[in-house]
């Protein structure tokens, strides 16, 4: 029997089924909020309804998304709750649902999934994946990591935060971390990046080490934020969104776009492939390139034709050295 993230996955192939659930994005928001903050002060229905002076059947239709509750009425609920209303306006996103379609489209014509599978079943990572599949286990199944299996993971990232990682953060609080991330990631999945934010409470843990803990916790989710995987996004769609220069750290908004992406190319994709999966795609692919096209001073080991039939593109000049972290990524080859 299928389950509901089964089904979500495969009715989203369908562009009228993403344009009606998208659209319930905001009231879909609303009313967690407000189911959330109830919860959060230890109250029924009936007894907010009496602290707020109405009925047990007007909360119910709030939290059910059965009416626009005016301002005052947010106020009350509130004040009942022990908790400050908050109205903000944001910006409109530049990778809105529509531009994220239009990247897929394009990717999805440069790698279709004849080529995904191959590129992601030959994923040459130096580490192997036997680390992040051993602590990934132990994560599911005590719902958080201890201090130990997070800096394991951190490592099996990074050598170089691996130290910073274990020294500075307590045990307790990786454990504490670690949990309200994966709440947030299951409770929450609209907004990977407050998932993220919770990792990134922890010292020595940026967007990419985020990204790798929370793809531990649901590789269905989530894939691993990296140098190489956005190099092959930019030469994939030639789109200006993963131009990175020579800047040396991503971004909340750059962490958002990526998981959306791939959650978007999972869903659309014909066959069952994971976020997990186009990442490793995209990681070999950019490695392929690089062997292809060595930078000035790398030899050259072998040939994309040599180590790769299936036909996925070459770039149209030779790197340079400043092309998106080339030197730090020569210096650390990281998943």
């Amino acid at each position: 029997m299928s389950n509901l993230r089964d089904l979500h996955r495969k009715w989203s192939r369908d562009p009228a089924y993403r344009e009606a659930y998208d659209a319930l994005d905001t009231e879909f928001t609303l009313t967690r909020s407000l189911i959330e903050a109830r919860l959060a002060a230890g109250l029924t229905q009936a007894q907010l309804a009496e602290r707020m002076e109405t009925t047990q059947s007007v909360v119910a239709r709030l939290e059910g998304g059965q009416g626009n509750p005016s301002t005052r009425t947010l106020e009350a609920l509130a004040r009942s709750t022990g908790t400050r209303l908050r109205i903000s306006f944001e910006p409109v996103d530049p990778f809105a649902d529509a531009s994220i379609d239009e990247l897929v489209d394009r990717l999805r014509r440069k790698l279709p999934c004849g080529a995904l599978l191959p590129l992601a079943e030959k994923f040459s990572y130096r580490k192997g994946e036997k680390t992040l599949l051993e602590r990934a286990a132990d994560f599911r199944n005590q719902g958080y990591l201890t201090g130990p299996q997070a800096s394991e993971l951190v490592k099996w990232k990074t050598d170089r935060q691996a130290g910073n990682f274990s020294t500075k953060n307590s045990d307790e609080t990786v454990k504490r971390a670690t949990a309200a991330a994966a709440r947030c990631a299951d409770e929450r999945p609209e907004f990977p990046e407050q998932a993220a934010d919770a990792l990134n409470e922890l010292n020595a843990v940026s967007y990419p080490t985020a990204s790798v803990f929370l793809t531990a916790w649901n590789p269905d989710m989530f894939g691993i934020l990296d140098a190489r995987t956005w190099r092959a996004l930019h030469r994939l769609t030639g789109s200006s969104a993963f131009d990175r220069g020579t800047r040396t750290l991503f971004k909340r908004d750059e962490f958002r776009l990526y998981t959306r992406l791939l959650r978007r190319w999972s869903a659309v994709v014909e066959e069952d492939v994971s976020p997990r999966v186009i990442d490793k795609a995209l990681w070999q692919y950019d490695r392929d390139v690089m062997e292809e096209h060595p930078p000035r001073g790398i030899a050259r080991s072998t040939t994309l034709a040599d180590v790769n039939p299936v036909s996925v593109g070459r770039v149209s000049r030779p790197l340079r050295k400043d092309d998106d972290l080339l030197g730090e990524m020569l210096k650390d080859d990281r998943a």
